[in-house]
């Protein structure tokens, strides 16, 4: 399915802390609002203003910025398709070629027509089918991509990337439960990059269901999967879910996801507020003051102030040190001894 992971989904639910004040990680409201607002605040210091508004944009708003300026790139999309393009219909194929070469110079609609007419000409041609859809899906043209995908999945059911654009199309219809089930079957039919792009927009349909534990599940997957280049849009996606997760319990472990996805991400400021509600909220969880000094040591790195850079490597050192006290011998314990003696003392 190539690029296509990267389009936005139209109904995120990350939104900023005014639209969303009962987002939690520790099961307080107002204490998550608060430590978001506090993180924009720092952070607006030091970036510019767009990109600090960014911090509040809705999650589908800033995937569209990045994902609809590479799926509307011609040159993109014509390199999607995991088998070459042929028809033993020569007609069928010039038909094709040239609706390829519209696609190419930006003529859309010209595009379509031609490529309803290779289908017209050799109705077996799945590759027809395919760039019919992807182009009709790009124009958001939904309905008649869904019409072509399931086509083409009844002439080629074993075709990954077409059924992983069928639940790309179902998910962007709002038809999620559909999208669920077509991406459960598809599984056995598609290639690393394209399950990648299955796992994530199945995932996303369990959340707009209210399925999160499913939803957790399958966007992990999607995290899990290189591939497909979509492990980083997953990661904030699981960002989403955990944290409504949490509205409904207090969970340390699941707490201590939210902080490391967040470090993954390099967003190190909101990282720090979350390890620090959560190293109050559970003072004897000792992997919490493990990444909280990772956190700490990362943020010293962005400051050329000797003294700003030294006040939080004293934080990380005292996180360290209270690992060590909890976990002398834990996961992370010479790991631990290592960094602490790369850091100032007090």
């Amino acid at each position: 399915m190539g690029r296509v992971g990267h389009t936005s989904t139209s109904h995120g639910r990350i939104a900023a802390c005014a639209e969303n004040p009962g987002l939690s990680f520790v099961g307080s409201s107002r204490l998550w609002c608060l430590s978001r607002t506090l993180a924009i605040l720092v952070l607006s210091l030091t970036i510019s203003p767009s990109a600090a508004a960014q911090l509040c944009q809705p999650l589908a708003d800033l995937l569209a910025e990045e994902g609809l300026a590479r799926l509307r790139d011609p040159t993109t999309l014509l390199a999607v398709g995991q088998v070459s393009a042929q028809s033993t219909n020569p007609q069928a194929q010039q038909f094709f070629e040239q609706a390829r070469q519209a696609h190419a110079e930006g003529d859309a609609q010209k595009a379509i027509d031609l490529y309803r007419k290779a289908i017209e000409a050799d109705p077996q041609f799945v590759e027809a089918y395919l760039k019919l859809g992807e182009l009709l899906a790009v124009l958001d043209r939904f309905d008649e991509a869904r019409t072509v995908y399931q086509k083409a999945k009844e002439i080629a059911p074993r075709r990954g990337d077409v059924r992983a654009w069928l639940v790309y199309v179902l998910f962007k219809l709002g038809d999620y439960s559909a999208a669920v089930e077509e991406g459960q079957n598809a599984r056995p039919f598609v290639t690393p990059g394209d399950l990648a792009t299955v796992a994530y927009y199945v995932g996303l349909a369990h959340e707009r269901l209210g399925n999160l534990e499913e939803a957790a599940r399958w966007l992990n997957e999607a995290a899990s999967i290189e591939a497909g280049g979509l492990s980083g849009l997953a990661e904030m996606a699981l960002i989403d879910v955990y944290q409504r997760m949490l509205t409904q319990r207090r969970d340390p472990e699941l707490t201590l996801k939210v902080a490391v996805l967040l470090y993954r991400r390099e967003r190190y400021t909101e990282a720090l507020i979350t390890l620090q509600a959560l190293t109050t909220d559970a003072p004897r969880y000792a992997p919490a003051f493990y990444w909280l000094g990772l956190v700490n040591m990362r943020i010293a790195e962005g400051f050329t102030s000797p003294a700003v850079r030294r006040r939080y490597l004293l934080d990380a050192r005292r996180a360290f040190e209270r690992y060590l006290e909890l976990a002398p011998n834990g996961e992370f314990a010479g790991e631990v001894r290592r960094l602490l003696q790369t850091l100032p003392s007090p």
